[in-house]
């Protein structure tokens, strides 16, 4: 005779406490990860406003009943519109992701961590209006801020080992996560209310890649890290309601996120984040982009840079490939081989480097 199913709940797991502990308890220190998520913020913001030129982008902007005008609602920037912070999120989402011109992060899955900023923005943006409507503080961008370093971080590390494109899941389940874990603190969820926020986005269906590849490429990959953020914004004020979560979500067998959508294999949640040391990594090792590329074409890019800061470079390889994340032929591989004295530092999170050309960027 089979034994029952306990119905007994059982204690969330860890990488939902280590995501929620982060955001709760970490303090953000350096002060290069506030100037460098300050620049980002601006170069976000420019990749949003360019896309508004795009009557492609701008058609699914707005108000889903057109005309609604919430009151002390988020104001899109750009635009004329005044929303809740969900189609906020989605509008702004949209826009920065658009042209494929915000940041980059290289691992084993890659991504935008800027993404998250039409979460992060859009709420901040509701909050601080509701506020000063009530005769209260808004917040200040400072906030704002923290946010962004605190999502990049956890969309990074959690790309650093876990391949989501590898079982056909986009990056953009990364966006939907951090998203929430940042969003809910803002919002002031309790670390309870935190851990069922996030495990609500873990437990919807995630995005398919089909939308990136041949012969399905097509514009959702332009909208989907909105679609992201906003689900992330929808997840948190839901939680903030008291909505109930499922701790097991990731590791229940059978139903649970491993074994159905990650092949039976547990998410690594690398020690940044884990154990609260040096939790402002990935916004200092971003890799700002000056073309739109996928990550096997990043080196042609990456070449501008000169590592001795005095724009010296071989011109024989000044369009070879020099990145460690080059997955293509080998002309490529082997052009970045070919001249180490006149190769940039590696932007890739695993090997460094990143945030002294970030620094070099802006003349510093």
């Amino acid at each position: 005779m089979s034994s029952g199913i306990s119905n007994v709940r059982p204690a969330p797991d860890k990488v939902l406490t280590d995501i929620v502990d982060y955001v709760l308890s970490y303090e953000i220190r350096s002060d290069l990860a506030f100037e460098t998520a300050r620049y980002c913020l601006i170069d976000t913001l420019g990749c949003g406003f360019e896309a508004l030129s795009y009557p492609a982008c701008t058609k699914l902007l707005g108000p889903i009943v057109p005309g609604t005008v919430v009151p002390n609602g988020a104001k899109v920037p750009g635009t004329p519109y005044q929303l809740d912070p969900v189609q906020a999120a989605f509008s702004l989402g949209a826009m920065i992701r658009w042209l494929d011109f915000n940041d980059t992060w290289l691992a084993a899955e890659w991504g935008h961590p800027s993404d998250n900023l039409g979460g992060i923005l859009m709420t901040a943006d509701w909050l601080s209006r509701t506020a000063v409507a009530q005769g209260l503080p808004a917040l200040t961008m400072r906030h704002v801020l923290t946010a962004m370093i605190k999502a990049h971080e956890i969309q990074g590390c959690l790309a650093l080992e876990n391949a989501f494109n590898q079982v056909g899941l986009d990056h953009v389940v990364l966006v939907k996560v951090a998203s929430t874990a940042v969003v809910g603190e803002m919002l002031g969820l309790s670390r309870d209310e935190m851990i069922n926020a996030l495990s609500l986005a873990f437990v919807d269906g995630q995005s398919l890649r089909t939308y990136r590849h041949a012969p399905n490429t097509g514009s959702r990959k332009s909208w989907a890290a909105g679609d992201a953020t906003s689900r992330a914004v929808r997840l948190a004020l839901m939680a903030r309601t008291g909505e109930m979560g499922y701790p097991s979500v990731l590791t229940a067998k059978p139903w649970g996120f491993y074994d159905v959508l990650f092949g039976g294999a547990a998410v690594c949640v690398p020690a940044t984040v884990r154990d609260l040391r040096h939790g402002e990594r990935a916004v200092q090792d971003l890799v700002s982009r000056r073309i739109p590329c996928a990550n096997g074409r990043r080196g042609g890019d990456d070449a501008a840079w000169s590592p001795a800061g005095d724009g010296a470079q071989c011109a024989g390889h000044r369009f070879g490939c020099h990145s460690h994340a080059c997955g293509g032929d080998s002309h490529h591989r082997q052009a970045g081989a070919a001249c180490q004295s006149c190769r940039p530092r590696s932007l890739h999170p695993v090997h460094g480097g990143g945030a002294a050309v970030v620094r070099a960027a802006h003349g510093r």
